[in-house]
């Protein structure tokens, strides 16, 4: 290949080494009665799209899957170790806000806590100053205020500041062009009902 489009990956989040990869593996083979067949492939192929689906996600370690590799991409291209084409990548300008849906039922201190969660005591009072709980109102007020969260910290690959890392560590080595798509009308999901997806992941 001459040239390289990379979307909703930072290279740095949701990477298992080949072990972790081989736990995935046999947690989805176990969800869909396939472990102890003599063919598993063959066992996984008769499988129904719809079995797979249901089974993803189960297990100690879940069992979907997620790129793989013994050292992760991220290291390998701050050392120059990788094939060197252009690069296309950039996000949403409401890169997370899809990811605020879970927390419609969240209330100001569930929000607050889950803060606390993600960045430590000590930190938490400077995100929720940055992040208040009051920047939205309406009923998705917290859902939306989450987004900005995720989006802005590229939690999980979803835009935000590992993005921009990974861009400018591409850009020292070949040609890197970035984008940001704002389109606030795009095709978006319907529910919830009245949930303003705008530019968001997806």
């Amino acid at each position: 290949f001459h040239a390289a489009t990379l979307l909703s990956e930072d290279c740095v989040h949701d990477v298992d080494t080949p072990q972790e990869a081989g736990v995935r593996a046999a947690n989805l083979a176990r969800a869909v009665g396939c472990f102890d067949t003599t063919d598993v492939a063959a066992c996984l192929r008769s499988k129904t799209p719809a079995e797979l689906v249901a089974a993803g996600g189960k297990g100690p370690q879940g069992s979907g899957w997620n790129p793989t590799a013994t050292t992760p991409a991220a290291k390998l291209i701050a050392a120059g170790q990788w094939q060197r084409v252009p690069i296309l990548m950039g996000s949403t300008r409401q890169e997370g806000r899809s990811s605020g849906v879970p927390f419609a039922r969240f209330k100001a201190a569930d929000y607050e806590n889950w803060i606390r969660r993600l960045v430590g005591q000590t930190r938490a009072a400077e995100v929720l100053t940055a992040y208040p709980v009051a920047k939205y109102s309406g009923a998705f007020a917290i859902p939306y205020i989450v987004g900005d969260v995720v989006t802005d910290s590229g939690m999980r690959g979803l835009g935000g500041c590992p993005n921009i890392a990974l861009a400018k560590a591409f850009s020292t080595q070949t040609p890197t062009y970035y984008y940001r798509f704002e389109d606030p009308n795009p095709p978006a999901p319907t529910a919830p009902a009245g949930y303003e997806y705008l530019a968001s992941h997806g």
